[in-house]
This record gives structure tokens, sequence and C-alpha cells, in this order.
């Protein structure tokens, strides 16, 4: 399911299971929230292209508060020895709903506006 609104896929998923509905949803993107099925994919090629998926630095840029393919990239990538930098101007950097998941998971990461810090 592609929708507009962050949570979409969630609440049509809470509506199927009170229905009473053996159908799962799937989460192709809602609003600025998540895109989990990008993030596989990302996490595919990445393993594919490197031959491994942990011990790494993982660097992000770009518009990481609307960003819904590097969000759901931060919260799913939780292989061994795997670090985060999140570069973005200040208003565009990563959400704290995000970050509190981070740390909650005790996963490393940083953030930056300087490019030459990386």
């Amino acid at each position: 399911m592609r929708h507009h609104e962050i949570g979409a896929a969630d609440r049509a998923s809470a509506i199927v299971d009170k229905c009473g509905y053996k159908v799962s949803i799937v989460n192709a993107g809602d609003g600025k929230g998540q895109h989990p099925t990008q993030a596989l994919l990302d996490l595919y090629t990445i393993r594919r292209e490197l031959g491994r998926s942990d011990d790494m630095t993982v660097t992000v840029g770009g518009d990481l508060v609307n960003g819904r393919t590097v969000r759901s990239l931060s919260i799913s990538y939780k292989f061994k020895g795997v670090k985060f930098v999140f570069l973005s101007p200040a208003n565009l950097k990563m959400g704290e709903d995000i970050i509190g998941h981070l740390r909650e998971h005790d996963i490393s990461f940083r953030e930056t506006e300087d490019i030459k810090r990386l």
C-alpha cells in the first residue's frame, strides 16, 4: 500500500485485522513516514555490491526529516558494527523519532552539516 498520509498502512492493517480478514498489508511508502520496501532493496543492494552487511559506516544525506527511504533504512539496518553518519542542514536533520530509536537500540550515529567532516 502506498499512501500520502503517515501511518496509513498501519491504520489499514488495523482495519483489516478488526474485520477478521487474513490479508497482509505491505507498506510501500506513507507520506514522509516510512518506506520499508525501499529499505529492503537498499539492504539487498549493499549486501550484493559489498559482499557484507556488517562492520561499516553508512552515510546518508539530504532531506532527512522528510526522506522516508533514509528513515526506514536507519531503523532497519541493525547489523553488527554498523554506524550511521547523517549529513544535512540543521533544518532537514534526522527526526527525533529515528534518533530515539537508534539510541534505544544502541546503534552508533553522528550528525553533521559539514561534508568535509565525513
